[in-house]
């Protein structure tokens, strides 16, 4: 239905205004049309130039909104992804903080500083440290780690394929 009203509208459009001023140029008898070429042609033809115009410029109108409002919501989207992304830096900087502040960061004051950043960042599931390691020196990490508390840590690779000839690991301690 809406195709054919389009078409229909243009149709009758096109036989409103198209038709009599056609009519005028080449119609039979000559003597007939020619002297409605100024009363009839012509202010049909005017207003046929005048309402293209006033439809590109309100086309072009159009074309300004929908930009100016793509802007709009592109640059939001833009301030709202900085602020995610610099929460999570924040989140990061606070961790670097307590390793500067601290001698000898333990598994409990690791968890204090991780705790509210998990709670206030949901789309951060878990915080961590990680150090490296050189494979020599894994056994007595993994002896220190355990006599921190945790019995039952150890190193491992989770595709042992990845990494066999390297010299040292990243281990995740916290």
């Amino acid at each position: 239905a809406r195709t054919w009203a389009t078409w229909w509208a243009g149709d009758a459009l096109g036989v409103t205004v198209a038709a009599p001023i056609a009519l005028c140029l080449v119609g039979e008898p000559r003597e007939a049309w020619w002297p409605r070429l100024r009363s009839v042609a012509l202010p049909l033809a005017i207003g046929l130039v005048l309402l293209g115009l006033a439809t590109s410029q309100v086309s072009r109108w159009q074309e300004q909104r929908v930009l100016a409002r793509f802007e709009r919501d592109a640059d939001g989207v833009n301030r709202s992804v900085d602020l995610r992304l610099r929460a999570h830096l924040d989140a990061l900087d606070a961790l670097h903080g307590v390793y500067i502040a601290s001698r000898d960061v333990d598994r409990t004051e690791f968890r204090r500083a991780a705790e509210p950043w998990l709670r206030k960042l949901p789309s951060v599931k878990a915080m961590g440290w990680h150090e490296r390691i050189p494979r020599s020196a894994l056994p007595g990490f993994e002896a220190a780690v355990r006599a921190e508390g945790d019995a039952s840590f150890r190193v491992f690779d989770r595709d042992p394929s990845l990494t066999p000839g390297d010299d040292e690991v990243i281990a995740m301690r916290y």
